[in-house]
């Protein structure tokens, strides 16, 4: 595979399970806000700016955690690799 697609394959599966922990986790946090507005005085139930801001910071994180790796995976030589793996293998 070239190195863009490795990278590419990488940081996609990694970022896809981001997308998917933000939106449940916005839900949540939607739902919990509207619990804890009843508890508590002066508490909003929908902030837009502080999920905003918690959600463009959560996804920077997650770009920079996935692409590192994807980056180093993609600049190794293949035949490399799989004899390192079979050398595991056998030793």
């Amino acid at each position: 595979a070239r190195p863009f697609r490795v990278l590419q394959l990488i940081a996609g599966q990694g970022f896809r399970h981001v997308l998917i922990g933000l939106a449940i986790g916005g839900a949540l946090a939607l739902a919990a806000g509207k619990l804890v507005s009843g508890a508590l005085f002066g508490v909003r139930s929908f902030d837009i700016a502080v999920l905003a801001a918690v959600s463009a910071l959560m996804m920077t994180v997650a770009l920079i955690a996935t692409t590192l790796p994807a980056q180093r995976a993609a600049s190794v030589d293949p035949a490399i690799a799989l004899r390192a793996s079979v050398r595991a293998l056998e030793g």
